[in-house]
């Protein structure tokens, strides 16, 4: 039943965003991802604003300050999709009222060079229409911190 679901939202998300095709899913999450990694690089606020949540651009913004290491995948070796779904606010269905959100398992390499799985989660506002850079992540876990938090097999 959850695969089902799974697709039917991903089918909604691409009727209501006319960039979005999921045979893209991987390329586009992949350049946000690289994009997001060289802004912390270069602490470059204005892009890593541009695709984090205010939580998660509150979160970079300090990590940066204390000189940690890059939180972001360098690369990406592959990405599964484990949910998705479309949510409203009310009923009324106003566009900034909706959003998307995509759950991710990505695998890579960090800032170091070492293996890493973080599950990340995109959003999206059906009112941000211009281009898949709308996407943001609003969290990243490691999988002990993702199986607490979703009791989900994986």
């Amino acid at each position: 039943m959850n695969r089902l679901k799974n697709f039917m939202a991903i089918r909604n998300i691409e009727n209501e965003f006319v960039d979005f095709k999921s045979y893209n899913l991987d390329s586009q999450f992949k350049d946000i991802n690289t994009s997001i990694y060289k802004a912390y690089q270069k602490s470059d606020k204005v892009n890593l604003q541009r695709s984090l949540s205010e939580a998660m651009y509150n979160y970079a913004v300090s990590l940066r300050a204390e000189k940690r290491p890059n939180p972001f995948l360098k690369e990406i070796n592959s990405l599964k999709t484990l949910q998705s779904r479309l949510y409203s606010e009310n009923d009324h269905l106003l566009p900034e009222e909706q959003w998307a959100q995509i759950t991710v398992l990505l695998k890579g390499t960090d800032s170091r060079g070492e293996a890493a799985r973080i599950y990340t989660v995109f959003e999206r506002r059906a009112a941000d229409k211009l281009d898949y850079f709308d996407w943001k992540i609003s969290y990243m876990a490691e999988e002990e911190d993702f199986k607490f938090i979703n009791d989900v097999k994986i």
